[in-house]
Formats: C-alpha cells, sequence, structure tokens
C-alpha cells in the first residue's frame, strides 16, 4: 500500500489536478465510489511481484458533469504521472505507463466516466 499512497500523493499535491476542482483534494480522490461529483476514483490491483520489481494496475475514473471537464483532468493525471524514458518517479516508483481507458455517460446521473489504467512498475 504504500506505492498506493505514493501515487495517490503525487496526484493529490499536482497543482494542475487540483486547480480543476473547487474543493479540497482529500474530498475528491476516493476509493471504489463517490457520492459527490465531480470526483476521481481508483482502484489498485496486483499484476506480478518476483520478489524485487512488482508490476501494478491503478485504474483511475473521472466522474464528472461535463465531459470536457473530464478530459482536463484525466490529462492532468496521465502528465503528472506518466514517466519519461529511464526516469524514475521515486526511489520506489521505476516506471508508469498508461495503458488504455474509455468512457462512458451514465444516463441515469446524468454524468460522464473516463477512465484511464496505468502500470505501475516499482521495487
Amino acid at each position: 500500500m504504500e506505492i498506493l499512497s505514493r501515487l495517490l500523493s503525487f496526484i493529490r499535491n499536482d497543482t494542475g489536478v487540483s486547480a480543476l476542482f473547487s474543493r479540497p483534494m482529500i474530498d475528491v480522490i476516493n476509493a471504489f465510489d463517490t457520492a459527490e461529483i465531480p470526483a476521481i476514483v481508483y482502484t489498485y490491483s496486483p499484476i506480478t511481484d518476483d520478489g524485487i520489481k512488482r508490476l501494478d494496475r491503478l485504474e483511475i475514473r473521472i466522474i464528472s458533469e461535463d465531459y470536457s471537464h473530464a478530459l482536463a483532468v484525466d490529462e492532468a493525471i496521465t502528465a503528472c504521472l506518466l514517466t519519461a524514458g529511464d526516469n524514475s518517479k521515486d526511489n520506489k516508483i521505476l516506471n508508469i505507463n498508461k495503458n488504455g481507458g474509455g468512457s462512458l455517460k451514465d444516463d441515469n446521473t446524468q454524468t460522464y466516466h473516463l477512465f484511464s489504467f496505468y502500470i505501475v512498475q516499482s521495487r
């Protein structure tokens, strides 16, 4: 869970992401579900672990009543998380790649859901 805490900290402390919300980031990011919109919802799942390096998947779902807002948040989170070339995020997180995603509109709640999958390599 240390890696997940670090990833969420990167997002919470990023000024590009936080500028897109009117409430504190601690209230915006939630695991699994949310009651307030707009929001960022996440799940975190292990993929592989050989005892030296591990791969995990972070799913970020942005929920908003405005599709352009959801796109802006997704772009800001992607810019915040991705690592370029051989650059690592810190001494534990070696590499972060975006590995897919999608979007949908929930007609019942009139909200847009934009989701992205990130593969996180860490030690």
